[in-house]
């Protein structure tokens, strides 16, 4: 399981969908999920709660987050800029949801009604379309708000962590390590230890092969490559390494996987 920083270049981004798992990533825009139905595991940052339907999970700019399915959800997924809801922005930029799921947030159904309005697309020849999904969006916001507990963030240089992200997704099939990663970004070995332990909650070499471990599951649903030269095309010496890794992560052998996989 790995994170991967995502630019959203659209101020906002609305769609209906089922299911959500996905790999733990960041961005600089709000994502706020409804769930219809179903169940997921969410996650931001440290706090991971269950949500199912009437719940809706919201995470701020630059939390990172992931959803682990457990029923796949029918949903309605928002992704918006902090900058179209100026009134908000000051505390998305500040502060984070102490709990990310706010459970039973639509009693009502009003929340419901407004996100379905903007996912509809309703009136997108209007010259007012986008002011008034900007007022609908601003009404979501106003509703769920004061069911918030918001604590001050503890923010990191997120232009080093990005750099330190970064390097290692680029690098991972390499033969990488703390040293050469703190002596390529020009930062200490501590800054990145502590940022990944508060931040993934997991060490640098966890990491590293957690990346290792995705890219090898795309390549096993493919018959290219023998088990042996996904091990090596991944960045593991050898492959006793990758094969004891792999089954940690995902509980099969990497020859389980693939026939599992077909």
């Amino acid at each position: 399981m790995y994170f991967s920083i995502e630019t959203k270049a659209l101020p906002l981004y609305a769609i209906e969908g089922t299911g959500l798992s996905a790999e733990p990533h960041l961005h600089t825009h709000v994502e706020l999920i409804y769930f219809l139905g179903g169940k997921s595991v969410c996650r931001a940052d440290k706090a991971e709660q269950t949500a199912v339907a009437g719940d809706i999970f919201i995470a701020f700019p630059n939390q990172i987050h992931s959803y682990r399915d457990i029923v796949r959800p029918p949903n309605y997924l928002l992704i918006f800029s902090p900058d179209i809801c100026s009134e908000f922005s000051d505390i998305f930029r500040s502060g984070i949801p102490s709990e990310p799921v706010i459970r039973g947030a639509d009693k009502s159904g009003r929340i419901k009604s407004i996100l379905a309005d903007i996912i509809s697309e309703k009136g997108k020849d209007d010259p007012f379309y986008e002011t008034r999904r900007r007022a609908e969006l601003m009404l979501v916001l106003c509703e769920i708000f004061p069911k918030l507990k918001i604590e001050k963030s503890r923010r990191y240089d997120e232009n080093t962590l990005k750099r330190i992200i970064s390097y290692c997704y680029e690098n991972y099939r390499s033969d990488i390590s703390l040293s050469s990663a703190a002596e390529s970004l020009g930062v200490s070995e501590y800054y990145i230890s502590h940022v990944f332990n508060c931040k993934l909650h997991m060490g640098f070499k966890e990491y590293i092969n957690a990346l290792r471990i995705n890219d090898a599951c795309r390549m096993l649903k493919e018959d290219k490559l023998t088990v042996t030269e996904v091990a090596l095309e991944c960045g593991f010496s050898t492959c006793r390494t990758f094969n004891r890794c792999f089954m940690s992560a995902v509980g099969k052998t990497p020859s389980e996987y693939r026939k599992s996989v077909k």
